[in-house]
């Protein structure tokens, strides 16, 4: 038979207690904070008044805490590139949870204001409604549909 001596141990609580070493919050925030400010700064445009850029801050300072305690080792020269995703995918998790509209209607509007705007660059004039429609590729309804929750995002910030 197996003879089990529940004296052998796979480690596994000193590894988890060993692995969640304490960090020294206000160091990581002094060191780092500049990485939450140039995040903010990428992310500018998606400030609204329901999220202000002054609460981008808030949530990106929080974001770096909690890559820091994820990461443990705040000295590593791989952190800062670790904490700007972690900080980056915080304010867009609030950004998008401010958000009303799903997923797909995003990237439709996105998709909407790109077109036009490369448009407008390409044709040196506001594009029409028609060659938007042919760019999207898309019909007129899908266009209108598009563009009232473009307006609708807009008049909710």
């Amino acid at each position: 038979m197996l003879d089990m001596n529940h004296s052998d141990s796979y480690g596994v609580a000193e590894d988890v207690t060993s692995s969640a070493t304490r960090i020294d919050e206000n160091r990581l925030l002094s060191q780092h904070q500049i990485l939450v400010k140039r995040v903010v700064n990428q992310l500018r445009n998606h400030a609204t008044t329901h999220c202000s850029i002054e609460d981008m801050q808030q949530i990106g300072l929080i974001g770096l805490l909690e890559a820091g305690r994820r990461y443990g080792n705040i000295d590593d020269p791989n952190f800062p590139a670790f904490a700007v995703c972690r900080i980056r995918g915080s304010i867009l998790d609030e950004l998008r949870r401010l958000d009303w509209r799903s997923r797909k209607t995003r990237q439709e509007a996105h998709e909407l204001n790109d077109v036009t705007r490369d448009l407008t660059k390409r044709l040196r004039r506001a594009p029409t409604e028609q060659e938007i429609i042919k760019a999207l590729g898309t019909t007129q309804q899908d266009y209108h549909t598009r563009l009232n929750a473009t307006m609708a995002a807009e008049m909710q910030s």
